[in-house]
C-alpha cells in the first residue's frame, strides 16, 4: 500500500511542501511548464491531457492488486451504476460547491493569512481542466479511498481509523493551499463519510471530477 501512495503521490507531496516553502520565504509561485510546444497549443494540449492520463495509471495499479482480495473490486466500491447513483453525484457535487466555497468565504471574511495559491498551468484550456479534473477524481477516490481503507480494513485497522488515516493522505499533498487546505479537509470528511456509509465509489469519482 505505501508503495502505491509513494507512486501515486510521492511527487505531489514534495511539490505541496516546496510550495509552502516558497511561501514561507515570500517567493511567489512559478507556472507550471506542461506547455512544451511554445508553437503549437494543439501539440501543447495533446501533451499535457496525455501527462494526466499517464497519472491515473496507480489508480489502475490499485484495482489489480484488490483483485485477489476476498471480496474483490466490491470492497473498493466499484457496484453497477443506478440512477440513484446519479442522484448521488449531484448531491455530492452541491455538498462539494458549499463546503469548499463556504470555507474559503470563512476564510476571507475572518481575515486569515496564509492562503496560499497554487502554480498557474500555462496553456491551459477547456480540455486540459477536463483532463486534470478527470485525473483527480479517478485517482484519489480510487486510490485515497477506495484501495487506501480496504487495504487497511483487510490489514485488521477499524474503519474509522482507515477512514482517519485516508483523510491524512488526501490533506498531505494539499498543503500548499495554506490555510485553505481546511476546506479540503472538510470535502475530504464529506467524501470519506459517504464512501464509508453506501460503499460506492462511481458517484464519488463523478462528484469530485465534476
Amino acid at each position: 500500500m505505501i508503495l502505491v501512495l509513494l507512486i501515486t503521490f510521492g511527487t505531489d507531496i514534495l511539490a505541496a511542501v516546496t510550495e509552502v516553502m516558497h511561501a514561507l520565504l515570500r517567493e511567489a509561485p512559478m507556472p507550471s511548464s506542461l506547455r512544451i510546444f511554445p508553437t503549437s497549443p494543439g501539440l501543447s494540449t495533446l501533451w499535457v491531457v496525455c501527462y494526466f492520463a499517464l497519472l491515473a495509471v496507480p489508480a489502475l495499479l490499485a484495482v489489480y492488486l484488490l483483485q485477489g482480495t476476498p471480496k474483490k473490486l466490491t470492497g473498493m466500491g466499484f457496484r453497477w451504476f443506478t440512477w440513484r447513483d446519479g442522484w448521488a453525484s449531484l448531491g455530492l457535487v452541491i455538498a462539494a460547491i458549499v463546503v469548499i466555497e463556504g470555507t474559503g468565504i470563512v476564510l476571507i471574511l475572518t481575515h486569515v493569512p496564509g492562503h496560499i495559491q497554487a502554480p498557474p498551468l500555462s496553456g491551459r484550456n477547456w480540455l486540459v481542466d477536463l483532463a486534470q479534473s478527470l485525473n483527480a477524481g479517478v485517482v484519489e477516490e480510487i486510490v485515497v479511498l477506495g484501495y487506501v481503507i480496504r487495504r487497511l480494513e483487510d490489514a485488521g485497522f477499524s474503519t474509522r481509523t482507515a477512514a482517519l488515516i485516508s483523510l491524512a493522505v488526501r490533506s498531505s499533498y494539499h498543503l500548499y493551499y495554506g490555510t485553505g487546505v481546511v476546506a479540503i479537509v472538510f470535502f475530504g470528511v464529506v467524501q470519506t463519510l459517504w464512501f464509508v456509509r453506501y460503499r460506492r465509489i462511481v458517484p464519488l469519482i463523478i462528484g469530485h471530477a465534476a
